[in-house]
C-alpha cells in the first residue's frame, strides 16, 4: 500500500498532524527514490520534505544547471539562491559546490559585486578547511568580475596570486582558468603590451584546457584568442578561432555563451568584405532575448554600432545608443559608460555635428581618466585629432596644428605599444591625411609608408 501510495499516505499523516511518522516515512521515500534512479527534481523535492536539506541541495544541482543551459532564468534565479540557503561550511565540498554554480550565474547575469561579495564566503571557507583550492577559486571569479567593473588593478592582484597558488599546488585545471582569466584582464585593461602578453595567456590557457578535454572551457579560450587576433589586424584568425568556439559550445549544448563568439565573427567577416555579416549579430540577439545575458547583450549592440556607423542605417544606430544607454542605467559599469560615451562621440562626429561631438568628448575624457585604459584613450584622441582636421576644413574655428599631430602621436604610440597593428597604420593613414593638409608632404609620404609596413593588412 505505501509503495502505491506514498504521497498520499504521508499527506495525510501531516494532515493529522503525525509529523514525526510523516517525517521518518518521508526520509524512507527518499532513500526509496534513489534506489529507483528517480529524476534529481523528484528527489530533491522529497529531500526538502524530509528535512534532508543538504541533500536536497545535491539533487537540486542537475536542474539548475539545466535551467541555466535551457535559459530559465527567471527559475534559475529562485533555485540559486534556494539553494545557497540550504547549504553551509560545515559540509564544505557541497557548499563550494553550490557557491561555484551560484557565482557563474551572477556572473552570467552581470551582478559582478554579488560576485565579488560571494566569492568572498567561499575564500573564507577554505581559510576554515585549510584548502588553497577555494581560495584560488574565489580569487579567480573576484578577479573576472572586478575586470568587468574595470577596478583592474586589484584583479591582477588576485589573479597572479590565484596563478601562483595553482602552479605551487600543480592543478592544471586551476592554472588554465587563471591564465585565461589573465588573458581576458590584459585585454579588456588596454595597457602596454596587452595584447602580445594576453595572447600568450590565452594560448596557455588553451593547450592546457585542450589535454584536459573540456570543450566548454576550450571554447572559452578560443573566443579570447579570436578577439585578441582580430584587434591585432588578423581577422582572418580571429574568424577561425571563434567558428571553432561557436561549434564547440553548440556540440557541448552551451548555447547560451554563444553570444561573445557571433560579435566576434560579425567584426571578422565585416573586416574581410564578406557579405550579411550582421546575420551573426541577429543570431546573436535572438539568444540574449532568451538569457537576457546584460554583458553579450552590450557586447552586440556594440558590435552593431561599429559596423552600421558609416552607413546609412543611423537610425538603427541612434536606437541601439539609447538601448545602450537604458542598459547602463540598470548596470553602471565604468568600462561600460566609456565605451558608450565614446560611441555616441563617433556618431555625433559621424553626423557633422561638432558642437556634440566636443561635449561628448569632454564626457568620455572624464570618465576614460577614470579607466586608464589607453586603448580606448587612444581611440578618443584620434576622434579628437579628426574633430579639429573637420573644423579647420570647413573654417569654422582655429585649431592648433601642433596639438592636432600630438594628438594622432599619443594615439599611434599607445597603438604600437599595445599591438593593435591595424588600427596603427589607419591612425598613421588619418595623420598622412593631415600632413598633407597643413603642407608637410614629406612627413605625409613618411606616415603611409609606416602605415603599409605594419599593417597585417597589406602582409
Amino acid at each position: 500500500y505505501y509503495r502505491v501510495n506514498e504521497k498520499s499516505f504521508i499527506a495525510e499523516l501531516m494532515l493529522r498532524n503525525k509529523l514525526s511518522v510523516s517525517r521518518y516515512l518521508q526520509k524512507a521515500y527518499v532513500s526509496v527514490l534513489i534506489s529507483r534512479n528517480a529524476e534529481s527534481v523528484e528527489i530533491a523535492k522529497a529531500s526538502d520534505n524530509a528535512g534532508l536539506l543538504e541533500k536536497s541541495a545535491k539533487y537540486w544541482m542537475e536542474p539548475l544547471r539545466r535551467q541555466i543551459n535551457n535559459f530559465s532564468r527567471q527559475s534559475a534565479d529562485i533555485l540559486v539562491h534556494y539553494c545557497m540557503k540550504l547549504v553551509n561550511p560545515d559540509n564544505p565540498e557541497l557548499y563550494r559546490e553550490v557557491t561555484l554554480l551560484c557565482l557563474e550565474h551572477l556572473f552570467e547575469n552581470g551582478n559582478y559585486q554579488e560576485v565579488i561579495s560571494c566569492a568572498e564566503l567561499l575564500a573564507r571557507t577554505g581559510y576554515m578547511v585549510n584548502d588553497d583550492k577555494y581560495s584560488i577559486e574565489a580569487f579567480l571569479w573576484q578577479g573576472r568580475a572586478m575586470t568587468q567593473t574595470g577596478q583592474y588593478e586589484m584583479a591582477q592582484k588576485r589573479l597572479l596570486y590565484a596563478l601562483q597558488l595553482s602552479e605551487k599546488h600543480e592543478n592544471k585545471e586551476l592554472i588554465s582558468d587563471a591564465n585565461f582569466c589573465l588573458a581576458v584582464l590584459l585585454f579588456e585593461s588596454g595597457g602596454k603590451g596587452a595584447l602580445a602578453n594576453a595572447l600568450r595567456y590565452a594560448e596557455r590557457s588553451l593547450d592546457i584546457r585542450r589535454k584536459l578535454g573540456n570543450l566548454e572551457k576550450i571554447a572559452e579560450s578560443q573566443t579570447i584568442c579570436a578577439d585578441i587576433y582580430q584587434l591585432r589586424g588578423e581577422p582572418q584568425r580571429a574568424e577561425i578561432a571563434a567558428n571553432e568556439a561557436y561549434q564547440a559550445l553548440s556540440v557541448a549544448g552551451y548555447w547560451y555563451k554563444t553570444p561573445y563568439c557571433l560579435c566576434i565573427m560579425a567584426r571578422a567577416a565585416y573586416s574581410l568584405g564578406k557579405p550579411l555579416p550582421l546575420d551573426n549579430t541577429e543570431r546573436g540577439f535572438e539568444i540574449v532575448a532568451k538569457t537576457s545575458n546584460p554583458a553579450h547583450k552590450f557586447q552586440l549592440l556594440e558590435t552593431r554600432i561599429q559596423l552600421t556607423m558609416n552607413t546609412l542605417q543611423r537610425q538603427q544606430v541612434r536606437n541601439d545608443l539609447e538601448e545602450m544607454g537604458n542598459l547602463i542605467k540598470s548596470y553602471p559599469y565604468l568600462p561600460w559608460i566609456t565605451r558608450y560615451l565614446l560611441h555616441h562621440a563617433e556618431f555625433d562626429f559621424s553626423r557633422k555635428n561638432f558642437k556634440k561631438t566636443i561635449k561628448s568628448l569632454n564626457q568620455f575624457f572624464d570618465y576614460a581618466a577614470k579607466l586608464k585604459n589607453y586603448y580606448l584613450t587612444s581611440l578618443g584622441y584620434v576622434l579628437s585629432a579628426e574633430l579639429n582636421f573637420e573644423v579647420s576644413k570647413r573654417n569654422l574655428s582655429q585649431i592648433s596644428q601642433e596639438k592636432t599631430i600630438k594628438l594622432y602621436n599619443n594615439s599611434t604610440k599607445n597603438f604600437e605599444s599595445l599591438g593593435a597593428w591595424h588600427i596603427l597604420a589607419d591612425t598613421l593613414r588619418k595623420e598622412a591625411d593631415f600632413l598633407d593638409y597643413i603642407n608637410e608632404p614629406a612627413k605625409a609620404e613618411e606616415s603611409r609608408t609606416r602605415a603599409d609596413k605594419v599593417d597585417p593588412y597589406c602582409q
